[in-house]
């Protein structure tokens, strides 16, 4: 039998402690160093990763011991939760809970919600039922099934009875009617006729509608509506944050800006109604978070949040997000380039800028001659949002951009300086990896990389072989068979026929 008490200390929810392991570079953990019969399965956890040894099936914890599990296989589902394999049955397990759905279905799945789902669908010789947490049945065995179901915050669940209807059951089993299962629902705005929007809650039991001209969509709980001719900005409880004003009224940002139109004019509030940018431009829009776009005659420009001038009144052909912090305005053949604070970033002539909004940093492509051919040459650099080269425009391809890394092809003009890194000669099939501050992550040439994420480090290849860097450095040297990014900041690594499994620990 499973020790559920003993589980229970290393659920997943622990925090990731540091253990006494081998470590090879700062972040990365081997949490299952290489061994002989020893093969981690499955996708693990945040926390956990499970593997296989001498025939039997462990969970291992970061900082604990392994647990042995009475399973055949386990792979991680989300949100706690694994699948499990007794054979070729399946059912669900959490390492607090022990076996919520026991191994002994064709199919199982989680409806929801998150994080914590208590609505499986599960199904058994081409039959589908619905399953809580307890495994008992919610809803009967059905051979035609019951279509899409959701389940509503920890009580509802809606599953599909026809092509074109639902219906509603609650996690007792008792059928619940329609007008009370989509009080259950966030509430939100429904059409009602051409003119009319209606936003139905219900408070202490009570159910009410309230009606608008118009709406928007909620946005953190709040959207804008307006009543007749006025815009104000109502909570989804149906109270008001602020009553109607405004002549027009956009949904609030991130940063809790809105831009609003009073008397003619636009201006910026906060979520409290009161001005950052007083009403006094014609023409104003949201650009990034933090940065609008006012207009005046044919011209335009950029403010921030409090009014400051970021990009002068100009004729321009556009705006580009640089980075966080740095915006790229089209102008004619070319782009200038901003600081967020309204100072320029002067480096020459710029075509183009690329950037996945990660931090500060954006790749710049700019066109320069080159002397020996005395032809114009593309090139590529990655500037920092204060307007400094983290990497000189020396590459002549495209990077590639990572959450962690710039992945740069190996060619170089001139060749082949460049800080960090050993290259003999340009090699269009060879690439250089470096972090987002610019420094190199392997100090040579790399033959491939097998497609970086989101993951804290990347793995590369040479020959046959593979390695792993991180944003500190090379972790693994190229020796290995193969390397998986399993996710969740794990890598599963094989050397002939042993593996291992390494973590990114913050």
């Amino acid at each position: 039998m499973i020790n559920v008490k003993r589980l229970f200390l290393i659920g997943i929810s622990l925090l990731p402690v540091l253990f006494a392991q081998a470590q090879t570079a700062p972040g990365m953990q081997w949490v299952l160093p290489i061994k002989a019969g020893r093969v981690p399965i499955g996708k693990p956890a945040g926390n956990a990763v499970p593997y296989r040894e001498n025939n039997a099936l462990y969970l291992q914890a970061l900082g604990q011991p392994a647990v042995e599990l009475p399973f055949d296989s386990i792979s991680y589902l989300d949100d706690g939760y694994f699948k499990i394999w007794q054979g070729y049955l399946q059912g669900i397990f959490h390492p607090e809970l022990g076996a919520v759905i026991p191994p002994v279905y064709d199919v199982v799945k989680p409806i929801g919600p998150k994080p914590e789902p208590w609505a499986f669908e599960v199904g058994k010789y081409g039959m589908v039922a619905v399953a809580d947490e307890m495994n008992r049945l919610i809803l009967p065995w059905s051979k035609s099934g019951y279509g899409k179901t959701t389940a509503f915050g920890d009580s509802i669940l809606e599953y599909q009875r026809s092509r074109v209807g639902f219906s509603y059951i609650a996690r007792s089993g008792n059928p619940v009617g329609e007008a009370t299962a989509r009080l259950s629902k966030p509430a939100d705005f429904q059409r009602i006729t051409t003119e009319w929007t209606v936003l139905t809650t219900s408070i202490n039991g009570r159910v009410r509608r309230d009606t608008f001209r118009e709406s928007e969509p909620f946005a953190d709980d709040i959207a804008p509506v307006r009543t007749d001719s006025l815009w104000g900005y109502i909570r989804r409880d149906a109270s008001w944050l602020i009553k109607p004003r405004f002549q027009v009224a956009r949904p609030f940002g991130p940063l809790g800006h809105a831009v609003v139109k009073v008397q003619g004019k636009y201006g910026v509030i906060r979520r409290n109604g009161t001005f950052l940018v007083e009403p006094r431009f014609a023409f104003l829009k949201p650009f990034v978070p933090g940065l609008f776009e006012f207009k005046e005659g044919e011209q335009t420009g950029l403010i921030d949040s409090v009014g400051n001038v970021v990009v002068p009144l100009g004729t321009y052909g556009g705006f580009i997000a640089a980075g966080k912090n740095a915006t790229a305005v089209k102008s004619a053949d070319s782009l200038l380039l901003f600081r967020n604070d309204g100072q320029p970033i002067r480096i020459g002539k710029v075509v183009n800028c690329f950037s996945n909004r990660v931090d500060g940093s954006f790749i710049v492509h700019q066109k320069k001659r080159v002397a020996a051919s005395n032809h114009l040459q593309d090139f590529f650099g990655v500037l920092s949002e204060r307007g400094e080269w983290l990497l000189e425009p020396v590459f002549q391809r495209h990077f590639r951009e990572h959450r962690h890394f710039y992945v740069a092809v190996a060619m170089l003009e001139p060749c082949c300086t460049i800080p960090g890194i050993a290259l003999e000669q340009n090699d269009r099939d060879k690439f250089l990896l470096f972090n987002r501050a610019g420094q190199a992550v392997a100090p040579f040439a790399v033959g491939g990389f097998p497609g970086p994420g989101d993951s804290p480090f990347i793995i590369y290849k040479i020959g046959n072989l593979y390695g792993l860097s991180t944003s500190t450095g090379v972790a693994l040297a190229a020796e290995y068979d193969a390397i998986n990014d399993m996710g969740n900041g794990w890598a599963y690594v094989r050397k002939g026929d042993t593996w291992g499994a390494l973590k990114w620990v913050e």
